[in-house]
């Protein structure tokens, strides 16, 4: 059952409770069916910015891999940047050390997927990575060793 479908059973029963004045059954039911309506539209939201993002990575790694490289070594340095002052307690020279942070923490996500489609690396093998390094991470924490 997709989410339109859930809308309409939602509205569906609030409008049969209304009609056998249960208030309680039609504004729980309206209720959901305006969250239902709510996660629809952050949904869709999420896979038009995710579908930008694919776009804009191709068109910048498959004509301008060079500029795009170092470009992403230039936004690694910044959030590097940005961390060290976040624990140093120094103010960047505009807005707020942790919006700063974010910005940078996105440069730097909008820069990977540049990187991998430029040089190959696929989502697999940043998965069995990441799989490898968090239980690695696991054991150091559970042994006490982790530094």
């Amino acid at each position: 059952m997709d989410i339109d479908k859930w809308i309409k059973e939602a509205e569906h029963k609030a409008g049969l409770a209304s009609e056998n004045n249960r208030l309680d059954d039609m504004h729980y039911n309206r209720g959901i069916a305006d969250c239902l309506n709510l996660l629809k539209k952050c949904s869709y939201g999420i896979n038009e910015r995710e579908n930008k993002l694919a776009k804009l990575t191709e068109t910048i790694a498959s004509k301008h891999p060079e500029t795009a490289s170092t470009i992403a070594t230039e936004e690694c340095a910044e959030l590097i940047q940005a961390i060290t002052k976040l624990k140093r307690g120094v103010a960047p020279a505009r807005g707020t050390a942790r919006a700063n942070l974010a910005e940078e923490i996105a440069d730097v996500l909008i820069c990977i997927d540049w990187v991998k489609r430029i040089y190959g690396v696929s989502e697999l093998n940043v998965n069995h990575w990441i799989d490898f390094k968090v239980s690695r991470c696991n054991e150091r924490l559970a042994n006490g060793t982790f530094r």
